[in-house]
């Protein structure tokens, strides 16, 4: 009897994780650990769109490799507002990373909507920003710094003064700015 209860519960826990509430899985794509985890709630057929629905947008494979750079940071989503209407769940959304936090920029807000389908999965997202938040300024002082003490990983990771994009390269930013926060003598927030 002890069994059957123990199986029983587990899957009822198996069940709740797995939920095909369309709030659900948008908190499971904003809540996952890994990038895996994240893709896995995105229906082959996946559309992303920046500020409005137009054109074909960027499919699923593409985002994978977009998110590639975020989970090499760390992400980390507050997820502020969320309401579905049906299939429909729009989120208020603020986060953050390890790049941000360590540059000294709090983090980027958005409004997202999402369209989940009858299998459990994220079909589209139209991704809004709240407003026009540039982390660029931040960056300034540490790269005086990096240019001074690290000009080859420099040349990698900030081609012809713009980001590089790979998980590589977000894994060597994290570690030139928590160089630089030790050498000015700042906490690394991070930790």
């Amino acid at each position: 009897m002890r069994t059957a209860s123990a199986l029983f519960s587990l899957a009822l826990v198996a069940c709740a994780s797995t939920s095909s509430d369309p709030a659900d899985v948008v908190r499971r794509y904003l809540t996952a650990h890994t990038l895996d985890d994240a893709v896995s709630t995105l229906d082959p057929g996946y559309r992303l769109w920046f500020g409005t629905r137009k054109g074909d947008g960027i499919d699923r494979e593409h985002t994978a490799r977009m998110l590639e750079w975020d989970f090499a940071l760390q992400p980390r989503h507050r997820i502020d507002q969320i309401a579905a209407n049906g299939g429909e769940v729009t989120a208020r959304v603020h986060e953050d990373n390890d790049f941000s936090l360590l540059l000294g920029f709090p983090g980027w807000d958005a409004m997202s909507t999402y369209v989940v389908n009858a299998e459990g999965r994220i079909a589209s997202q139209l991704y809004v920003p709240a407003e026009r938040q540039d982390w660029r300024p931040f960056l300034d002082t540490p790269l005086v710094w990096i240019r001074e003490h690290h000009p080859d990983a420099l040349a990698r990771v900030f081609p012809d003064g713009k980001l590089n994009r790979s998980a590589e390269s977000a894994r060597e930013w994290v570690a030139l700015l928590r160089d630089w926060r030790a050498a000015t003598g700042q906490p690394d927030p991070t930790r």
